[in-house]
């Protein structure tokens, strides 16, 4: 079996085992949410806690009935160009702060403090229905209410050691179409570079096809689709149980789910989806190896190689925001030994692949058969930029 589509391959293996011109850049720019302007007065701000002073990462501040927003960095630090935020209200409704809106009036620096909500204590959810058909039900409105004929554009990255040492890093500009009654996401690589420990030598293609884990598509498609968390619902090797907790008329609940005491199986995973029980939309997901059950996982044969899984990490969080409900992050972790058959090599690989959606919108056009991207890893695009985007100071908010 494939390795989980790669690390869907693997995901799903472990669950079942379960060239843009500079002109077009321009043109791009009439649609972007958070424009790539060099040009433009950059607003820049920090979201911090109030209590605690540390910034808040990855949390959607957005400008009061638009499409417009920005996703903080792992400091909580993001940007605007003030173009867009001039005379309007900036809002933060996040389902752990107290909600925040602020106009702004001129191109200072916007220091944001918000205070964490005080949540009793988590409380035993009783269902009169089976957990898992409830939970299914919120999965099934969480996918309709996403968001299709839309566009979304990403910052998208993966990064790869082998034995310790990097092995590649590749990042790019990304535009994600999202087509109704499909079940296909097409991914358009708008701009990409490539950093590796190879040279001039092209990577291994074993290591590309088996090891890299998700494409751009299929990793965007999990997480939109909730393809992970499906899987093990619908799996009997699971303990299911909810909880909630209020914080006035707030009221968060949690899924929680971890393996059954007796079960033997491989791939075995614990972990969370955060939710709202009222309008069925999931906001997190936190999905890991349970290290209880590590013991089980034995290697995969995959033709000339044998995969042993040593561990795997799925986040991912979803915005709901001027009444839209979007994805903002995706993250996937995973760490393997690769060994050949006969047992005489033995290479360690770590992967992280990360997507952080710089903005969505709706489209009725969607790119033709020739522009979309139909390989494995970002890396085998290639060094093809119209303009050094790492550098752009947007992008240079999640990259540092």
């Amino acid at each position: 079996m494939f390795f989980l589509l790669i690390v869907t391959k693997i995901l799903f293996i472990a669950l079942i085992i379960k060239t843009l011109t500079k002109q077009r850049m321009k043109n791009l720019l009439l649609f972007l949410l958070i424009p790539f302007i060099s040009q433009a007065q950059i607003v820049n701000g920090i979201v911090k806690d109030k209590n605690l002073k540390e910034g808040i990462s990855f949390l959607t501040v957005a400008i009061e009935n638009s499409d417009v927003y920005a996703l903080t960095n792992e400091n909580g630090e993001f940007q605007f160009n003030l173009s867009d935020i001039n005379g309007k209200n900036i809002i933060i409704d996040n389902i752990y702060f107290e909600p925040f809106s602020k106009k702004i009036n001129d191109g200072n620096y916007i220091n944001i403090e918000l205070t964490e909500l005080s949540y009793t204590l988590e409380e035993m959810v009783l269902y009169n229905q089976p957990i898992k058909k409830v939970f299914e039900e919120i999965i099934s409105n969480s996918e309709k209410t996403l968001k299709t004929n839309v566009k979304i554009n990403a910052f998208y990255r993966e990064d790869y050691f082998k034995n310790g040492k990097k092995y590649f890093f590749s990042d790019g500009i990304i535009d994600f179409y999202i087509k109704n009654k499909t079940s296909k996401i097409d991914a358009v690589i708008l701009e990409s570079r490539v950093i590796d420990s190879n040279s001039d030598q092209q990577l291994d293609e074993i290591d590309l096809e088996y090891i890299a884990g998700l494409s751009p598509d299929e990793m965007i498609e999990m997480g939109m689709k909730f393809n992970f968390i499906k899987k093990i619902i619908k799996d009997k090797n699971y303990d299911f149980h909810v909880t909630s907790k209020k914080s006035g008329d707030n009221e968060l609940h949690t899924l929680y789910f971890e393996p059954i005491p007796t079960s033997t199986e491989r791939f075995l995973f614990k972990g969370k989806v955060v939710f709202d029980d009222s309008a069925k939309l999931i906001y997190e997901m936190d999905v890991q190896f349970d290290d209880n059950f590590k013991q089980f996982n034995k290697e995969i044969n995959i033709l000339i190689l044998k995969i042993k899984m040593n561990d795997i990490n799925y986040k991912v969080k979803f915005n709901y925001n001027n009444n839209k409900y979007y994805l903002t992050y995706l993250n996937q972790y995973f760490d393997c030994d690769v060994i050949t058959k006969k047992g005489k090599n033995s290479e360690k690989v770590i992967g992280k692949t990360e997507l952080i959606a710089l903005g969505i919108e709706n489209t009725s056009t969607f790119p033709n058969k020739d522009s979309i991207f139909k390989k494995k890893k970002l890396y085998e695009n290639g060094n093809k930029f119209s303009y050094e985007f790492w550098n752009d100071d947007l992008i240079k908010n999640y990259i540092k």
